[in-house]
């Protein structure tokens, strides 16, 4: 009888017998090892990412907000202080410049991803994981400033300049934060 469906003594039923079996197998290994491997073994649950696309899209919320101290000094949630100084007049106008590429500026120039505030609330996360150390922070001194180079292991920006250009402005997942005790002196990624 020739028809749709294969005789009990055909292949098709193996094939169909052995479909069965790898669909049990895959079900068997979702159910068992994919919850030891996806789902947190315990706690609260993380809360969603912020949907803006920008750099500080895993940085805390509420870093990078400036206050006020008088006579020009600025503070960041995080406790840098920004202070008058530097060839742009202020230490935060300073920073900014990394706020946009400089194509024509010779050799590289770090170039923050996002805008201004975006900008801030990854120079204070990094500044938060300065003072928490670890793996992620390489520090060194040089004169009376601290140089510590952070890995957010994530893109924060990109290389430019007329090197960063010539190299297709490869991605920046590193921050130079350059210190006087908690006052900035530069930051920018790398």
């Amino acid at each position: 009888m020739t028809g749709r469906f294969p005789t009990s003594g055909s292949r098709g039923l193996r094939a169909t017998g052995l479909t069965w079996l790898v669909i049990l197998l895959l079900a068997a290994w979702y159910l068992v090892v994919r919850p030891m491997v996806v789902e947190p073994a315990a706690g609260p649950l993380p809360s969603p990412a912020p949907s803006a696309e920008s750099a500080a899209d895993s940085a805390e919320p509420g870093l990078g907000q400036l206050t006020d101290q008088g006579n020009g000094l600025l503070r960041s949630t995080a406790g840098l202080l920004y202070a008058p100084g530097s060839q742009e007049g202020h230490r935060l106008k300073h920073v900014l410049r990394h706020d946009n590429d400089q194509p024509s500026r010779p050799g590289l120039h770090g170039v923050f991803d996002g805008d201004a505030d975006d900008l801030l609330a990854v120079i204070d996360e990094a500044y938060l994981l300065v003072k928490a150390g670890g793996r992620q922070v390489k520090s060194r001194r040089e004169r009376q400033r601290m140089v510590h180079d952070v890995d957010l292991r994530r893109r924060i920006g990109f290389v430019g300049g007329r090197e960063g250009r010539r190299q297709g402005n490869p991605p920046a997942t590193r921050v130079r934060l350059v210190l006087e005790d908690d006052r900035v002196i530069t930051a920018f990624p790398f």
